[in-house]
Order: C-alpha cells, then structure tokens, then sequence
C-alpha cells in the first residue's frame, strides 16, 4: 500500500498533466479557431469552428470531475472550498463589472469573467495545498 503522502503526489501528478493537457487544447483551440468562425460566411461553418473550443472546455470539465471522484474526503472537501471561493469572486466581479458598465466603462467579453474564474479557482488550490504542507 502507497504512504498518503505519495498518493496524492500521484493523483496531483496526474491531475496536473491531465488538467494542463486540456488547458492547452482549449487554448490552442480558441486561438485557431475563434477567428476562423468570425471570418466563415455560413452560420454552419461557424458552429462547426467553435465545436472544438468548446469540446476542449467539456473535456477540462471532465477532468475535474474525475479528479475530484478519485481524491479523498478531506481533498473533496478542499476542492468545494476552492470552487466556492472562485464563485464568489466570480459574482462579485461580474456584477460589479455591470453596474461600471452602465456608467460608461466598455463591455467586456465573458471570457475575462471565465478566465478570472479560473484564475481565482487554480490559486485557491495552490495555496490551500501550499498550506497543508506545512
């Protein structure tokens, strides 16, 4: 049987290329393809463009899910903690955002809101993990 300690350096191991894997993907996805979809003419070509962006998300999705089904209670429990914080933030920006747009600041796109979701979601397990290590 595997100490605690090298098993979840293995779940993390295998998280993190699983979970950067799919980062890329939707990355590269979203760059090759978003400007290929402004630029067809058929509103068929385009839905067929953004399919891969969004298939690479589903897959990030997937991901997570998988590995939040494989870690213990505790991680679990850690993860839900995470999610709940880049929530909140999420919901705070967002409406914030949206009562500054109605005072004259651009609209942004809701990908800056994404983006800053995961941002927030990603250091919140760093820093909780960086935590339990000590």
């Amino acid at each position: 049987m595997a100490k605690p300690d090298g098993l979840f350096r293995e779940w993390s191991r295998r998280y993190l290329f699983e979970y950067l894997t799919a980062l890329v993907l939707c990355i590269a996805a979203s760059w090759v393809c978003i400007p290929l979809a402004r630029a067809a003419s058929s509103q068929s070509t385009r839905l067929s463009f953004l399919a891969a962006p969004t298939a690479a998300i589903l897959i990030m999705t997937i991901v997570v899910f998988r590995h939040f089904r494989r870690v213990d209670e505790f991680l679990q429990r850690l993860m839900v903690n995470c999610f709940a914080t880049a929530g909140a933030f999420t919901l705070v920006w967002t409406l914030s955002y949206g009562i500054f747009e109605i005072a004259g600041l651009p609209k942004i796109s809701m990908w800056w809101a994404f983006g800053g979701a995961v941002l927030v979601w990603n250091l919140s397990m760093v820093r909780a993990i960086a935590a339990m290590r000590r």
